[in-house]
């Protein structure tokens, strides 16, 4: 009797996540060094316009490279005119924490993680066929 017995594996390596710091620059700040106020103001006569301004210039610094491995075992049991197929599945084997999404303006919280990827994961299942 065959061990119908598979296994499979998923190695997944894809660049890390931009790293960017953006400043909210207000009207009061621009207007010192510009020397008039923001065109968004259009002449009035308090401004409360803001203007992101980008510290970093974008795609050229990035977080470390999300490697991830998932692994795949199935077993096919036949009984009669039916079949199970049980699965056991382990996803992020070596429970990598890498950082997903970040803070990316610039202040006292730049660059704190504010989602990591899942930890390692089994999950087991089954899958009749009559």
């Amino acid at each position: 009797m065959p061990w119908d017995l598979q296994a499979s594996v998923i190695y997944q390596d894809i660049p890390g996540i931009p790293i960017m710091a953006s400043y909210v620059a207000t009207n009061a700040e621009i207007a010192r060094t510009l020397g008039r106020n923001l065109a968004l103001c259009r002449g009035a006569a308090v401004c409360n316009g803001t203007v992101t301004i980008d510290l970093i210039p974008p795609e050229t610094m990035y977080e470390d490279r999300l490697r991830q491995v998932d692994l795949r075992f199935t077993r096919t049991f036949r009984t009669g005119k039916s079949r199970i197929r049980g699965n056991f599945d382990v996803y992020n084997i070596f429970n990598a924490s890498n950082v997903l999404r970040i803070t990316d303006r610039w202040g006292s919280s730049w660059l704190n993680a504010v989602q990591i990827m899942g930890g390692r994961l089994m999950k087991v299942g089954a899958q009749v066929d009559f």
